[in-house]
């Protein structure tokens, strides 16, 4: 497996842990994530919403915008949801 394929995957656990309501777990394995690779966007977006959603509201907004400036950085349209939480 590529770096790359080997990062998407842990990124991509990660976000199914906070989707399941496992935050505790998916704050784990994101900032794992973002050590070995740190800018990584949808990481970014993944941690803030897993802090968020356990309750370190203050944390993520640390997350929130470094994630709004990689994606102006590429370009892209930033969700408005990540607007609300700032």
């Amino acid at each position: 497996m590529a770096y790359s394929e080997f990062i998407t995957s842990v990124n991509d656990y990660g976000f199914f842990l906070e989707q399941s309501g496992k935050s505790k777990d998916a704050i784990y394995v994101l900032t794992y994530v973002l050590i070995l690779s740190p800018d990584r966007t949808p990481a970014h977006l993944n941690l803030a919403d897993a802090l968020y959603k356990n309750g370190n509201k203050e944390e993520a907004k640390k997350y929130y915008k470094t994630y709004i400036e990689l994606m102006k950085k590429e370009g892209k349209e930033i969700p408005s949801e990540v607007y609300k939480r700032l």
